[in-house]
């Protein structure tokens, strides 16, 4: 009986292999898919999604990521969940449900807002030029110098710096400079000419100091937003490329090698109310690109929020929040550096937009600098 089992089994298995539609396709011929694909790498930045080849070049020295602010021995991909919430209960909600960092307006309504918030225990980001009243009020809530987070004003970089030596005098430990990548993406800039500007914004900031040791101390108080796609590869590269332009800008400068402080948030979704359980796979895919591509803190859209700037429901907040719990505690994506470094195709899309920003940002420094020529000829 045995015998005849193992013959049928074996009469099957044969029968199987010729049949098998699997079987019909010739294997993998390399040199001829080579061939064919010849010149997709042309300007391949220009291309978004898709368009871009899926083939990267087999390079084994790719150079290093530079170390992450929240990296760490324990979580050396680490990052802080951030929020913005509208109410003070819902915020109270979130702290307790693992929300790290706190975005909100830097106003009167702090006070309110935040009644109850153990300052000490998260990270306070507020967006807003510097206040004498919101200072004060911060000190009233148990704010002292320990303060983490940042604290982030607008205008250009001269203008900021008047900012960041008020939050520094009161508030030492919070960033205090950034410059307006979110809105140039948002707005269809492309992601190697934002890096690009970034670099210019930052030139701007460094003529304002004046001084090297002031230089070198305003690198520690640098936050790069940058606003997260859904096409994964691309955005996991975009983010390791920025990590790598910041890197290049210090020493092109002379700086010291200082780990730059990323914040990544996923764009924003359709307005129609219609699709409005469709977001949770933009906002998981963006979620997932921020995290792979190495952000140190990543606030995930409510998927119910249809308009710019508007506050979530509390089921949309706890879905956001929950993205990143399962990808932090259930995949264990904090355990790994650079998980996607040495991918053939991230680590060429990484270095195509690195290069292409670089080469925009080198070629606006040498227009500026034949403008001042002329200007200082006349």
């Amino acid at each position: 009986m045995e015998s005849q089992v193992r013959g049928l089994w074996r009469v099957s298995y044969l029968w199987f292999m010729q049949n098998d539609p699997w079987n019909m396709f010739a294997s993998f011929d390399e040199s001829r898919w080579l061939e064919q694909a010849k010149g997709l790498e042309v300007n391949p930045m220009h291309a978004e999604g898709w368009q871009m080849p899926l083939r990267g070049e087999k390079k084994m020295d790719w150079p290093l990521l530079p170390p992450k602010v929240m990296g760490s021995q324990k979580s050396p991909n680490g990052w802080e969940l951030q929020q913005r919430i509208g109410a003070n209960a819902l915020m109270l909600q979130g702290l307790i449900q693992g929300v790290e960092g706190l975005r909100m307006e830097a106003s009167g309504q702090l006070k309110v807002m935040l009644e109850g918030v153990h300052l000490e225990m998260i990270s306070l980001h507020l967006v807003g030029g510097f206040s004498e009243t919101v200072a004060r009020d911060l000190k009233v809530i148990g704010a002292d110098s320990k303060l983490r987070g940042s604290w982030l004003g607008s205008g250009n970089a001269v203008e900021s710096l008047p900012h960041m030596k008020r939050v520094h005098e009161m508030f030492p430990a919070l960033r205090s400079w950034t410059c307006p990548s979110a809105d140039w993406l948002k707005n269809g800039v492309g992601r190697a000419a934002v890096m690009a500007r970034i670099g210019w914004a930052l030139d701007g900031l460094m003529t304002g100091l004046g001084v090297d040791d002031m230089r070198a101390h305003a690198t520690k108080k640098v936050v790069l937003n940058w606003v997260v796609g859904t096409h994964v590869l691309v955005e996991i590269a975009s983010l390791r490329a920025l990590r790598l332009f910041w890197s290049r800008w210090l020493a092109y400068h002379e700086l010291p090698d200082t780990p730059v402080w990323i914040d990544a948030i996923n764009g924003q979704y359709p307005v129609d109310p219609t699709t409005i359980q469709d977001h949770l796979i933009p906002q998981s895919s963006g979620a997932y690109a921020a995290v792979i591509g190495g952000a140190d803190g990543i606030e995930t859209l409510p998927h119910d929020i249809l308009d710019d700037g508007a506050a979530g429901s509390a089921e949309g907040l706890r879905w956001a929040r929950n993205v990143q719990h399962i990808m932090r505690e259930e995949s264990g994506l904090h355990r790994v550096f650079d998980p996607m470094g040495g991918s053939f195709v991230v680590e060429s899309w990484t270095h195509a937009i690195l290069d292409q920003a670089w080469k925009e940002y080198v070629s606006g420094l040498v227009v500026e600098t034949a403008v001042e020529n002329v200007n200082s000829d006349a």
